[in-house]
């Protein structure tokens, strides 16, 4: 009876144990994502070179017009984008690698509160995955502009029933200039068309209704034109209930890997009445 007592205490704590270190493994990735938001395209550029870890691969997918003369992804490949970028450094670079980095480049990164604690003892001893020396928990006070904008307009925007992206635009836009202290203009013409939104000239806003198939597959094709001109692009979308929940984050994880954030958010939309017609009888 003793004896497997032994055992059952020995189970408890080797799971203990794991638990800990998936946690504190999680806090870490959690701590080096949220710095690297606060980088510039350049900054993850040079930060690779610095360390000589290269660059990612570029994406295999790629734009091209179909017969039809629609926009596809195909298997062809294109130049890595910002979130390739942060996922190589997140898996090359340990936490004090980044930060060191920030320092020297003096880039505004959050506040970081250091609280060490004791080794966790591995079960198995992965010589593949750098350890790291410290284990930092972090507590952030700030987060990117621009991510702190999206967050807003997420948990606090409400839009109201509108007729076509035109009325959803002026809504958001009425919104966004009655909270923030930066300029915000709508419609902005680029050379790679007119994007819906954008804030002090470097946080770009497209907006999008969720009535047809065609809407969201175009709208891939603005978004490679439009990363070309904005490093800081996001995409909100109207579900207006006319396509099912799934069909829409089908083209919210294609627009997600060519690298731009997006919300979704629920709304109406105003149908337009058909106008009956009256016929005269002639008696």
């Amino acid at each position: 009876m003793g004896f497997l007592k032994k055992v059952e205490e020995s189970i408890k704590k080797t799971a203990n144990t794991i638990g800990e270190e998936i946690k504190t493994r999680q806090e870490i990735s959690q701590t080096k994502r949220q710095i690297l938001n606060r980088f510039e395209m350049k900054d993850l550029i040079n930060i690779c070179k610095d360390y000589g870890i290269g660059g990612p691969s570029p994406s295999k997918k790629e734009l091209v017009t179909g017969k039809d003369g629609k926009l596809y992804l195909t298997n062809r490949k294109i130049p890595a984008r910002r979130e390739h970028y942060s996922k190589k450094i997140m898996t090359e670079l340990n936490l004090e690698q980044i930060k060191n980095f920030a320092d020297k480049h003096r880039i505004d990164m959050p506040d970081i509160v250091k609280k060490e604690k004791k080794p966790i003892r591995r079960i198995e001893e992965i010589k593949e995955q750098p350890k790291e020396k410290k284990i930092v928990k972090t507590e952030i006070k700030q987060q990117s502009e621009f991510d702190s904008i999206l967050e807003n307009i997420k948990n606090n925007f409400v839009p109201e029933a509108c007729r076509d992206e035109k009325e959803f635009e002026k809504q958001l836009i009425s919104y966004l200039k009655g909270r923030l202290s930066q300029r915000v203009v709508g419609e902005v013409a680029s050379r790679k068309g007119k994007i819906d939104i954008v804030i002090d000239d470097k946080y770009a806003i497209e907006l999008k209704i969720a009535n047809s198939i065609s809407n969201l597959r175009n709208l891939i094709g603005q978004i490679h034109d439009y990363l070309k001109v904005y490093n800081d692009l996001a995409v909100i979308i109207l579900d207006v209930g006319d396509l099912s929940r799934s069909d829409i984050n089908d083209y919210v994880d294609d627009y997600q890997e060519l690298g731009t954030k997006v919300i979704v958010l629920a709304g109406v939309l105003k149908r337009r009445k058909r106008r009956s017609r009256q016929f005269n009888r002639r008696h």
